[in-house]
């Protein structure tokens, strides 16, 4: 008899969309949660909840048509991570974090691997049909378990009540621990420059600068690359300030911060957004229990990886 899970924790991690180092002219905006969906499922992934319609090869968009039969809606997928899909010519799409179109895989034999591209969280799926569904494609996992298997699963939501960049969620038990913060640059005092950098005030609401696991923890931004430099940050960087591990956080930009004037002028018209490491604190969420099921088991959420589950075996947990 299947039995709830004891415990079960998911990463909380922020994302960015687009590709490529941050920078002015290659913003990448910094994607927090609001929710996080977990997914208990058999080996099947796909939820084989379908329609008539075409999906674009080339944007992703899905379009009128009664030749194909389509995902009706966005489905979770895993980045980097190797999948088995049971039928021939059937089109993969991937998406990212904001549902933006990816790219595009057709298997071209049964029970083919695929591996999924390192930004995608979302997928669909089309196949040529005129007969409708006929109950035979799964997006397996792991990519070594081959042919049709229906599909048997169940998605819990948890409202996390705000939007958060860091942390872990555990769900059973409905304790989310935050570990970062966003933070725009409109919102922090900057007090110097020199040498095209601009530095902030020091930060008193408990950023983590050092000890990750030895060195400075790294910030995440919109418009420019982290460097762990304890002398100078490279132009077009982000860092921490000064080799003392004095908590100012630098940006060093020879076009956009020539002076301070120049840097205040720029964030006023440029939304410039920082998420980095702070000092752990809890918030109590409802509890959510995730029932099991007989035999395997696919467990994954949409906000990051698993950090850690706990399961009854024979009346004993078991991690």
């Amino acid at each position: 008899v299947s039995k709830p899970l004891v415990k079960l924790e998911a990463n909380i991690v922020a994302t960015q969309s687009g590709s490529g180092d941050p920078s002015p002219e290659n913003e990448r905006p910094i994607v927090g949660w609001d929710s996080v969906s977990v997914v208990r499922c058999g080996v099947n992934t796909w939820s084989e909840d379908w329609e008539l319609g075409d999906i674009v090869n080339t944007t992703g968009a899905t379009t009128p048509s009664n030749n194909y039969i389509r995902s009706k809606d966005f489905e979770i997928i895993k980045p980097s991570t190797q999948y088995c899909v049971s039928l021939a010519q059937t089109s993969v799409f991937y998406y990212d974090v904001n549902k933006a179109f990816i790219s595009r895989v057709l298997t071209s034999a049964d029970n083919q691997v695929i591996t999924t591209p390192s930004n995608a969280l979302f997928f669909k799926i089309k196949r040529y049909s005129t007969s409708g569904y006929e109950n035979n494609i799964s997006i397996n996992y792991p990519s070594t378990v081959t042919d049709y298997h229906a599909y048997n699963g169940n998605t819990y939501t948890i409202n996390l009540g705000g939007t958060y960049y860091g942390g872990v969620l555990d769900v059973t038990n409905g304790v989310l621990t935050v570990d970062r913060k966003y933070k725009k640059a409109t919102d922090m005092v900057w007090v110097g420059f020199t040498y095209n950098q601009v530095y902030s005030a020091t930060d008193t609401d408990n950023s983590v600068t050092i000890d990750y696991p030895t060195g400075r923890r790294p910030i995440m931004c919109n418009k420019y690359k982290y460097s762990d430099s304890t002398l100078l940050i490279p132009v077009g960087g982000c860092g921490w300030g000064g080799n003392t591990n004095n908590k100012n956080l630098i940006i060093r930009d020879s076009v956009n911060a020539t002076s301070l004037d120049v840097w205040k002028a720029y964030i006023a018209d440029n939304e410039v957004e920082f998420v980095y490491y702070i000092e752990p604190f809890t918030i109590q969420l409802t509890p959510t229990e995730i029932d099991t099921l007989v035999g395997n088991n696919t467990i994954f959420a949409d906000s990051g990886d698993i950090e850690s589950l706990t399961y009854l075996y024979k009346g004993t947990p078991e991690a």
